[in-house]
């Protein structure tokens, strides 16, 4: 059963980009690092419109982000299925570069209802990207990539803390310091953040 709701969280969490690559912990646990930039807000969208993502402001510090994704019909008709996920997301910053972390809202009614009985058994697990602001309209936000990652564990098997789960993503088990130290501020570890993708403001 926490294989099975470990790789639902995994296929659930797909904030415009898809990523098998979570976090057992946040990026941060002090609020105080937190920032809050309201030009996030609002309706935003992919070149293609496949993935809509709708971002609203949950507390002072916390972002609600809904993601609408256009999946193709599975009974092979054109007509597309949306798919729906709810995430509570906040921002940090470390040298000069903004990054978000995110989690699937398991307090909303869709989640609720698929594992009412498993609530308590579900990992917190942590979604990260990189972001930058492009002007008023455009977002950039930039993943991490697995085979990336695995590359640099190859190269540095001493440095990331993790569990390749056999069926489901690959999880980062270092604690927040740990987190920022060997991946996010570390130069070497640049290169796995290269699932990169551009939203569009809609107006």
């Amino acid at each position: 059963m926490k294989n099975i709701m470990l790789s639902f969280l995994c296929l659930t969490a797909a904030i415009v980009i898809s990523s098998c690559v979570n976090s057992l912990y946040p990026i941060s646990e002090n609020e105080n690092d937190f920032i809050f930039r309201e030009e996030l807000l609002g309706n935003w969208a992919d070149k293609g419109m496949q993935t809509q993502v709708i971002i609203k402001k949950a507390t002072e510090k916390i972002y609600g982000v809904t993601i609408i994704d256009k999946l193709k019909n599975p009974g092979g008709k054109h007509i597309p299925v949306l798919d729906t996920s709810y995430y509570l997301g906040f921002m940090i910053e470390l040298n000069g570069q903004q990054y978000v972390d995110c989690s699937v809202d398991i307090s909303h009614p869709k989640y609720v209802s698929i594992a009412k009985d498993a609530g308590s058994a579900l990992a917190p697990l942590h979604f990260i990207y990189k972001l930058s602001i492009i002007g008023n309209d455009k977002i950039s936000i930039t993943g991490i990539n697995y085979d990336s990652l695995k590359k640099f564990i190859a190269s540095y098997p001493n440095t990331v803390k993790y569990k390749d789960l056999k069926e489901g993503p690959l999880m980062l088990t270092a604690e927040a310091a740990g987190l920022q130290k060997n991946i996010l501020t570390n130069e070497k570890a640049a290169f796995v953040f290269s699932e990169k993708n551009i939203v569009t403001r809609i107006k």
